[in-house]
Parts: structure tokens; sequence; C-alpha cells
């Protein structure tokens, strides 16, 4: 009766051939779920013995859904959270009890709180959500201090000049504490779309804008975003583009502010047989000027991933190889093995 699955995940690692770096992990995931009804457990252990502990439930109970959580770090209590939903009519309601140590490891302080999530729309005009807080942040953070913590007000997909408007206001005890307003259109090339946010904080002060643009040029994705301040001066952005090359997979970026380029990076991937091979090169420029080409490659990472199968194609599961070397030669080594069933 139900369905019982879960993995294991294995990995010992080593860094310049030092047994003082020797790492080992493992962490089990058992999972087993009848219809609605389901429950997780993954435990983490390291070379020092129970590292954590993750424990989840979902229990259906008379058109409501029960959400459990309980998370260990080693044997002591860290967070918790026990969520139930339901609608009244047609609006979706969320309640969230919440739990969590604030303190630490030998000095344990519990703190407790709770959140509310309701949220609805309106057909082809918008969709509205509302979060409180309280002895947490809207988001589920348990805080110390006041009981009332904050509201998150936002409202999405609002039609505007052919694309939607979303916008999110953040109240806090004294008032109005960050605004967030963003607008996503369609570009008329590439299926292109371009994403464009202000940020405020306190009443409406502009913190700054972020722009983004992604697509894809033939067989390309490319992928662009582009950070300014307060006063429209730009402060930092990039661009990604990631694609088949030859018989494998390139994913190159490189990251620029207003001196110019600062960063790039490069990783290729490619199935040999039955393995699949990831080299990522660690690029460093000689200087940061838009007209510079000089660069030096100090490291190199190499990911190998095979599956392992026997007696007529039976998986067996999968070991990964990873090794970072140098000019001094091997600088850390891995080896992992997981296995799902």
């Amino acid at each position: 009766m139900g369905t019982l699955s879960g993995s294991n995940y294995f990995s010992v690692s080593l860094a310049d051939w030092d047994l003082a770096s020797l790492a080992l992990s493992d962490v089990l995931s058992v999972s087993w779920r009848y219809g609605r009804l389901g429950f997780t457990s993954t435990t983490a252990f390291s070379a020092q013995g129970l590292a954590s502990q993750d424990f989840r439930a979902t229990i259906p109970l008379d058109g409501t859904l029960v959400q459990g959580a309980a998370y260990f770090t080693e044997d002591l209590f860290s967070r918790g959270s026990l969520t139930t939903s339901w609608a009244l009519g047609e609006i979706p309601f969320t309640v969230s009890l919440l739990g969590a140590n604030l303190g630490s490891h030998q000095t344990p302080d519990y703190g407790f709180g709770a959140t509310l999530r309701l949220s609805g729309g309106i057909p082809d005009l918008l969709r509205w959500m509302i979060q409180a807080g309280i002895g947490a942040t809207p988001a589920g953070q348990v805080q110390t201090g006041s009981c009332f913590e904050g509201v998150r007000l936002s409202v999405s997909d609002i039609p505007l000049c052919g694309g939607a408007v979303s916008a999110d206001i953040l109240v806090g005890q004294s008032g109005p504490t960050g605004e967030y307003v963003s607008w996503q259109v369609p570009l008329p090339v590439g299926g292109f779309k371009l994403r464009v946010s202000l940020s405020y904080k306190d009443l409406f002060e502009r913190e700054g804008l972020a722009a983004s643009v992604a697509g894809t040029i033939g067989e390309l994705n490319v992928y662009g975003n582009f950070s300014f301040d307060e006063t429209w001066a730009f402060t930092h952005g990039g661009w990604q583009a990631s694609g088949p090359l030859f018989d494998g997979d390139l994913v190159s970026s490189v990251t620029i502010d207003p001196d110019g380029i600062v960063g790039l990076a490069i990783s290729y991937s490619f199935s040999l047989r039955d393995a699949t091979i990831s080299l990522q090169p660690e690029i460093v420029l000689d200087t940061t000027t838009c007209f510079s080409t000089g660069i030096e490659i100090p490291s190199l990472r190499v990911d190998i991933r095979y599956p392992v199968t026997c007696c007529g194609g039976v998986n067996l599961g999968d070991v990964s190889l990873s090794l970072v070397t140098s000019k001094a030669g091997v600088d850390s080594l891995s080896f992992s093995y997981a296995y799902r069933f």
C-alpha cells in the first residue's frame, strides 16, 4: 500500500593530498506516499556522526491540507512548522505555526510565531495576495521582539502596454518599509522577454532599478541582467549564453561593471560513451579594462559522472569524480556515489 522511494548520497573529499582535510558525508532520504498522504525523512551524517535530520509530513483532513516539518541540527531542534491550507469560497487561506532556535547549539533560545496568507484574483485584471506575520516575518522567519512583525501586500498580472505589472509593499510596525514594482513584456524578436524592476525603501524612496532580458537566438539561450542605483547610474550586470557546441553543451558568462569586464566563466559538458564529463576552467583577467584580452587560467575543474549497471541493465546508481587541477598538481579530489530506489 502506497509508494516507497528514496535515495542515498555518499561522498568523500580530500584537499592537497592532506589527510587532515579528509571529509566524509552521507545523506539518506526516504519517502512514503499514498495519494495526498506523504512522509519524508532526510538524515545527514558526517565523519563526526549525525549532522542533521529533516522530517516532513503531508496529511489531508476533510478538505484541508496539513503539512508539518521539523529540522534538527545534530540532535537539537533547529526549526519547525505546522501549516494548514483550506479555502473559504474562492479565497484560499494558509496558516503556519512556526518555531525556531534563535540561540546557539550551546545555549538554545526558542522563539515562536505564525503567518497568515490569503490570495485571490479578478479574471483578466489582476491577482492579489496578503501575507501577515505575528512573531515572524511575512516570509516565515521567526523573530525576537514585538508580536507584530509585518505585512506583505502583493498584486500581479496587471495588464499594461502589452505586458504585466506586479507590485509588492512591505509594511512594518512604523509603516511601509519597502516597495517593489516590476513590469514584464514580450519583445517582438527571438521570443525575448524584458523585465524592469524598481525597488524602494521606506515611503517610496527609490533604491535602484534592475532590468533583465531573456530569449533564444537559434539554439542559443541568452540572458542578460543590469542593475542601476538610485541616481540611475549603472552598477553591475552581465550576459550569459548557453547552447549546444559540437556534441556537448557550452555555458558562458561575462560580468561587467562601469569600468568594463570584471569576470569571465565557461563550462563545457559532453558525453563519452556512458560517462558525462564537465570542464570548468577558472578564468582570471589580467586587468579590468574593456579592451584587455589578457587572461589567465590558474586551475581547471573536471567532473565525471558514470551510471553503474549490471545484470541486464539493472541500475545500481551513479558514481562521480570531481577534481581541481592547477600548475602545482591536483588541488582537490572528491568521490561520490548516489543510489535511488
